[in-house]
Parts: C-alpha cells; sequence; structure tokens
C-alpha cells in the first residue's frame, strides 16, 4: 500500500506554502496589532481553491480529501494561526453542514460564494452560558406565520462573525420542553425534541405566566427506558397550567432520549 501523498495533493500543499510565504506571514503582525480581518488574503485564499478544499467542483470548490485539506493547513497556519482558524471554520463547519442538509439552492448561494473565496461564513454555535455545548443552548428561533424565524439570543466568539455575511447558526424552535426534560433527567442524559403540537384551550388571553408539569411517572418511565443505554422515543402528553392552576394549553411532544453511556 502506498502511503505517499499524491501529485494533486502535494500541488495544493505547495499553493498554501506560498500563500503563506508571500502573503499570510509578512501580513500577520499588521493584522495582530490592529485587529484589522485578512480579507486580501482570504479571498486570495479562496481564489487559489483553499477555502473550500474538500466541496465538489460543481459548487466551487476544489473537490479534493481530506489528506489536502490537512496538507494545506499545515501550511497556512505555520504563516498565521488567526489565518488558518478563518480557513477552517469556512471549509469545514460551514461548507460541510450545508453540503450534507441543505437543498440545492442553499449549496449553489451560500456553498460556492464561499468555496470562491467571494464571502465569508461564519459557524455560531458557542453562548456566553454554554462554550460548545449545544444542549444548554439558549437562543430561540420563533417561526413566524409567514414561515420566517424570529432570531432571539447571544452568540460568542464566533470567528469571522463581524465580516461574515452568511452564517450557520444554531437555536432551539422549542427549548422549554428540551430544558426542562434534561434539568429533570439530569445531566447522564441527552435529550433531542423531536417533534410537537399544542391546543391552546383559552384564545385571547394574551401571554399568562405558564408552567409545565412534567411529572414524576414520565421521569421514571424514562429511567427505566434507558437503563441499558438505548434510545427511546415516544409520545408524551401533557397540560400547561397558569399561575392560578388553570389548564390552558394541552401538548403533545415527541420526545427522544438516550442515557451516556458510561466512559
Amino acid at each position: 500500500m502506498d502511503f505517499g501523498f499524491t501529485e494533486e495533493q502535494l500541488m495544493i500543499q505547495d499553493v498554501a506554502r506560498r500563500i503563506a510565504q508571500e502573503k499570510i506571514a509578512p501580513s500577520a503582525e499588521h493584522h495582530d496589532q490592529t485587529g484589522e480581518f485578512p480579507l486580501a488574503n482570504i479571498r486570495t485564499l479562496g481564489e487559489n481553491g483553499l477555502m473550500g478544499i474538500e466541496v465538489p467542483a460543481e459548487y466551487g470548490g476544489a473537490g479534493m480529501d481530506p489528506v489536502a485539506y490537512v496538507l494545506a493547513m499545515v501550511e497556512i497556519a505555520a504563516g498565521d494561526a488567526a489565518h488558518s482558524t478563518i480557513v477552517s471554520v469556512n471549509n469545514s463547519l460551514f461548507c460541510n453542514g450545508i453540503l450534507k442538509f441543505g437543498t440545492e439552492e442553499q449549496k449553489q448561494l451560500y456553498v460556492r460564494a464561499i468555496a470562491e473565496g467571494r464571502e465569508i461564513g461564519a459557524f455560531a454555535l458557542t453562548e456566553p452560558q454554554s462554550g460548545s455545548d449545544a444542549t444548554a443552548m439558549r437562543c430561540k428561533a420563533v417561526k413566524q406565520a409567514d414561515g420566517s424565524f424570529v432570531i432571539n439570543g447571544k452568540k460568542s466568539w464566533i470567528t469571522s462573525g463581524p465580516v461574515a455575511k452568511y452564517i450557520v447558526l444554531f437555536a432551539m424552535t422549542d427549548p422549554f420542553w428540551m430544558l426542562l426534560a434534561m434539568q429533570a433527567l439530569g445531566r447522564d442524559y441527552i435529550v433531542w425534541d423531536r417533534a410537537g403540537e399544542i391546543e391552546f384551550l383559552k384564545p385571547g388571553r394574551g401571554t399568562v405566566r405558564a408552567r409545565f408539569d412534567l411529572g414524576d411517572d414520565i421521569l421514571e418511565e424514562l429511567r427505566a427506558a434507558t437503563a441499558s443505554g438505548d434510545k427511546y422515543l415516544r409520545w408524551f402528553e401533557n397540560e400547561i397550567l397558569d399561575a392560578q392552576g388553570e389548564v390552558v394549553a394541552k401538548v403533545r411532544k415527541q420526545l427522544y432520549v438516550r442515557r451516556k453511556r458510561d466512559r
């Protein structure tokens, strides 16, 4: 078995090394001192196929493999670590997610612009209180009547955030149930809110201070079903009560629970 690098892999390594030595390293001190985003250098990297190394050619990328990506990243990081972080986020976190889960239209619009270096992308997961713990997010996405979403929340330490045109942002569409179940079960469980429906019994009452009752019987059922580490998926029914204890809504939720395995 030949473990040597291919001609294409060595070629992209050489391109990355040349740009790192000629453009990135000489300007690194300037960017460190001023805090200025290295937009010109990122554009150059994109024009040379380094902002979408693993992105297929039909979406504007180089269409290469992970080895080529690593070789290029090593060279860019040798020139300046900050540049390599920007390149890494755009190549992997931004492009890969849309390539895997996005529509054809989204790939052509968002991935192509990033892979070709015409625009900058960002990946917004981390929040002030949760680091990269996605299960503890508080950022919410509320669906509107026209199908759009209103985002409310805080994100922190987002690489390229101030200059990015496109952002892959994580938010909870229904965080209340999910977080409540996690708090009740403890941190030994992974909880997903898969689907749900709600029936309001008191229309026109406006906003109420509601409490949600996740009963002990439900919690015990979840613990028993997942004791061996198995996944558990089922529908639960519950009621939302206002501050006076009056039922104002009925909720059916599909909850997906898995107990964390011992490490």
